[in-house]
C-alpha cells in the first residue's frame, strides 16, 4: 500500500526514450541530447532488447533503425503498432545508411510518426523529437476527464492503473481497486 501511495503522491515521474538499432556513436549522441532530469534514454541493439525495455520502462518516445540483427525492423514496427501498450508511442524511423525513399515510405506506411535521414543533423532531430513529444502530450493529456461526470477517461484511467501496477509490482505489494 505504501508503494501505491508514493506513486500517486509523485507529481511527475521519470519517463524514458528508447533508441533501437543504429550505430553506437549515434546512440551516444542521442543519449546526450535526449537525457533530461525526468527522462532517461535507453539503447537497444536488437528487437528483443527493445521489447524487454518496453516491458519495464515507461517509454514515451522511440527512434527505430529498420535494420536490426534479430528481426526485420518493419516487422518490429508493425508489432509495436499492433500492441495497445506501444501503439501510441511517437516513433521516428532512422535511415543511417541513406537508403532513401523506400525506408521513409515503408516506415510511414507502417505507422512511424517521422523519418530521420542520413546525414543526421542532431539539431533537426532534437527539434523533431520536441515537436512529436509536445503533440503526444497534448493528445494523451488533452481531455483527461469526462466533461459531464468529471471522471477520468479510459486512457487516463488505464495510464493511472498501469503506473500503479508497475509501482506495486516493483515493491512486491498487491494492488487493490475499488469501483
Amino acid at each position: 500500500m505504501q508503494a501505491l501511495r508514493s506513486a500517486l503522491a509523485r507529481p511527475t515521474s521519470t519517463s524514458a526514450s528508447l533508441v533501437v538499432g543504429g550505430a553506437p556513436a549515434l546512440h551516444d549522441c542521442l543519449v546526450e541530447r535526449l537525457t533530461t532530469s525526468n527522462r532517461n534514454v535507453f539503447c537497444a541493439a536488437t528487437a528483443a532488447e527493445a521489447k524487454a525495455i518496453l516491458q519495464r520502462e515507461d517509454v514515451v518516445f522511440m527512434i527505430l533503425d529498420l535494420f536490426l540483427p534479430d528481426m526485420d525492423g518493419r516487422t518490429f514496427l508493425a508489432q509495436l503498432r499492433d500492441d495497445p501498450a506501444s501503439a501510441a508511442i511517437p516513433l521516428l524511423v532512422l535511415d543511417e545508411i541513406g537508403a532513401g525513399n523506400w525506408i521513409k515510405e515503408n516506415g510511414l506506411l507502417l505507422g512511424a510518426d517521422g523519418y530521420i535521414a542520413s546525414p543526421i543533423d542532431m539539431e533537426a532531430v532534437t527539434e523533431q523529437i520536441r515537436h512529436l513529444l509536445r503533440r503526444a502530450h497534448h493528445t494523451v493529456n488533452g481531455p483527461r476527464r469526462d466533461p459531464l461526470t468529471g471522471l477520468l477517461n479510459r486512457a487516463a484511467l488505464r495510464e493511472s492503473y498501469r503506473q500503479a501496477l508497475k509501482t506495486c509490482r516493483a515493491a512486491g505489494e498487491p494492488l487493490s481497486l475499488a469501483l
